[in-house]
């Protein structure tokens, strides 16, 4: 039977465990200890709660204690390099890691000059080069949201329409896990966040992908890889999430489900949900959802939550409400509404709730059957007849004719099977092009029928030329429950 390793060397090996600087060896063999030695996995967990605790960039006492804890732990790698050749039974490597990358875009603001001063950066230093510019993971910052991640690139960030982020692990160390936080760049109208997968089911490092989307709706990604902590650490995620609820993000079925935050008052509780489609786009498919003016398409089916430490009887459905907070895109050329968020609210007010369970309806999947410019000319007419059909797999969509009555513009048109069947319930998306502005007109309709024909209308701009710029469908897929697990 091997000799048991003494504790006072646990206790030196424990700063680089924390920070995954050591091998796989011998981080099996601490783990191992740890879960054989209780005193150890106390000063363990002490440790870890001193190294990765909150601390506020804006409080220069906060970061001059944060940064004498960083040079301890340099001061700790040097002891157990000495220890290291001692003990013949374990073998290390100093790695210098990689855990949080930041250099502010444009000027720093006050935290990011004080952790520069006192040096809580860790650097990096990773450029790709993607369509002929170069993007840098420079350096990785801890602040008080636990991370701050900013992408260093000498490309405008304007040039991405979207940047999402993600993590399917099950298992994490904190500081791998505080990837999941998003850091917002505002810039104009859009909103970008950094995108972490894992780049293996057992990685050990993760890939950060950028995704462009272009206006076609195709995209082009570039990744990057970046270190990650050792997965088979004590901490859960699960135990990480019970503290920090808004980093939770689960994808189903090719749907999004992002808390964004808990909110804890006297008479209830509310959580905010952001459910969001745009990045599922594959083979020429994606998902939309058709706007309403009401949340019919979205029901809590279940809401299971604990006060005191004990588990309560689910929490009755009459007692939860629904509010869609309608997001200020500052945007009005998009085709169709891919991003909800809504707050539901639950009284009375439980301690925890654990589990949320939610069915969603109103979901289409879009296919593109037309992508070249079709000229509408009112000017002599308000009727337009056509004779175009436009073939998508085993459907077929025929326009008949453009209808300017009033201040709307109606496009007619019918839609069959390869049977010559009626199709199911769909919805039609087109763009219309106002060619001298370039202007974009959304236009939808849903299955609205007169006699045989469907149409979908849009609102007449001062001009008689439009473009139809692009026509897709959509069939309507089921209803999908979804559940949400919080702790």
């Amino acid at each position: 039977m091997p000799e048991r390793i003494p504790c006072s060397l646990i206790e030196d090996l424990l700063p680089l465990y924390i920070e995954n600087e050591v091998q796989e060896d011998t981080s099996k063999i601490v783990t191992k200890h740890l879960s054989e030695c209780q005193s150890c996995q106390q000063m363990f967990e002490d440790m870890s709660s001193s190294i990765f605790r909150d601390i506020d960039l804006e409080d220069e006492s906060e970061v001059k204690e944060y940064a004498a804890e960083k040079k301890y732990l340099l001061r700790a790698k040097k002891v157990f390099l000495a220890i290291s050749i001692l003990a013949a039974f374990i073998f290390v490597t100093f790695t210098g890691s990689s855990y949080f990358l930041g250099k502010n875009q444009g000027e720093y603001s006050e935290r990011f000059k004080l952790a520069e001063q006192y040096d809580i950066f860790l650097t990096v230093n990773d450029t790709k080069e993607f369509e002929g510019s170069e993007l840098t993971l420079s350096k990785m910052l801890l602040d008080s949201s636990l991370t701050s991640i900013i992408l260093e690139s000498n490309l405008s960030l304007d040039y991405f329409d979207s940047i999402t982020l993600k993590d399917n692990q099950e298992h994490f160390y904190p500081r791998a896990f505080t990837l999941l936080e998003k850091q917002y760049y505002k810039s104009a109208d859009n909103i970008y966040t950094l995108d972490f997968v894992p780049a293996r089911p057992e990685a050990e490092s993760l890939i950060l992908e950028l995704t462009k989307f272009h206006e076609d709706d195709s995209f082009t990604i570039v990744a990057f890889e970046v270190a990650l902590e050792n997965t088979d650490k004590i901490l859960l995620a699960q135990d990480y999430q019970k503290k920090y609820l808004d980093l939770l993000q689960i994808e189903m079925s090719g749907i999004e489900l992002a808390l964004q935050s808990l909110e804890q008052g006297i008479s209830h509780t509310a959580l905010d949900l952001d459910l969001d489609y745009t990045r599922t786009i594959y083979d020429g498919v994606s998902f939309g959802w058709y706007p309403k003016d009401d949340v019919r398409d979205l029901n809590v089916l279940d809401l299971k939550t604990h006060r005191d430490g004990e588990s309560l009887d689910i929490l009755s459905i009459e007692d939860v409400t629904i509010e869609q907070l309608i997001p200020d895109s500052g945007k009005t050329t998009v085709p169709r509404q891919t991003n909800r968020t809504y707050r539901i609210i639950t009284t009375p007010l439980p301690e925890t709730i654990t589990q949320l369970m939610l069915e969603l309806d109103n979901i289409f999947a879009y296919k593109y059957i037309h992508k070249n410019d079709l000229q509408l000319d009112f000017s002599n007419s308000n009727r337009i007849n056509f004779d175009n059909s436009f073939l998508s797999d085993n459907y077929t969509v025929k326009l008949n004719s453009a209808i300017r009555e009033n201040n709307k513009i109606k496009l007619y048109y019918e839609i069959t099977n390869q049977n010559n069947l009626p199709l199911p319930e769909h919805l039609l998306d087109a763009r219309i092009r106002v060619s001298d502005n370039m202007y974009d007109v959304p236009v939808q309709g849903r299955n609205t029928i007169e006699g045989i024909e469907h149409y979908v209308e849009f609102e007449t701009m001062d001009t008689d030329k439009y473009s139809l710029d692009l026509l897709r469908i959509g069939f309507k897929l089921e209803s999908g429950t979804h559940v949400i697990k919080l702790n």
